[in-house]
């Protein structure tokens, strides 16, 4: 399967059109990098099937069913530490990671489908827009991913936006990033 191994797939999330990889394996991070022409070190949203995933890969406590439950009203993306050194590729410097669980959509099924966490990010040339429809996603794009996945049921919303991003501060307290 694609994703076993390095590949990169292209599917809608429940917000836009996304790069996708296998999040355990560091050389996705360069791929999915060079496709969208941005620095490797950048970091990258890490997509996790369920609450019970995330909590797999936690080794300090968090109550992600209380922030799931308070910011459930859309899609949210958490930036917090307390990840597993199987993770430290895709954190920050001063060890923070961002993740979010799909609420819907092809990726949210893709994600029930392996037994992994998914790199993430949208799907367009750094700096440039984030594609809603898939005629939004470069052609350049398009030809360097190894798979495109496309949902006939997924209607394409031109309102859709990214992921509101919320980051858990050491103390607890909750920094709003983008709204």
């Amino acid at each position: 399967m694609t994703l076993s191994n390095d590949g990169v797939i292209l599917c809608p999330t429940d917000t836009i059109w996304g790069l996708h990889a296998n999040a355990l394996l560091p050389e996705s991070i360069n791929r999915i990098a060079a496709i969208k022409q941005r620095p490797p070190e950048k970091n990258f949203i890490t997509l996790f099937a369920s609450i019970d995933s995330v909590k797999a890969y936690l080794v300090s406590p968090l109550d992600i069913d209380w922030l799931q439950e308070k910011y459930d009203d859309r899609p949210t993306t958490f930036i917090t530490r307390g990840f597993s050194n199987k993770l430290d590729h895709l954190k920050s410097d001063d060890g923070y990671l961002a993740f979010r669980i799909p609420q819907s959509g092809l990726v949210s099924t893709l994600l029930q489908s392996v037994c992994f966490p998914l790199i993430s990010t949208s799907a367009n040339i750094s700096g440039m827009p984030s594609p809603v429809q898939l005629a939004d996603v470069s052609t350049a794009i398009i030809e360097k991913v190894d798979f495109l996945a496309i949902d006939d049921e997924v209607a394409e919303d031109p309102d859709t936006r990214p992921s509101r991003i919320i980051k858990i501060l050491e103390d607890g307290a909750v920094e709003v990033i983008r709204n």
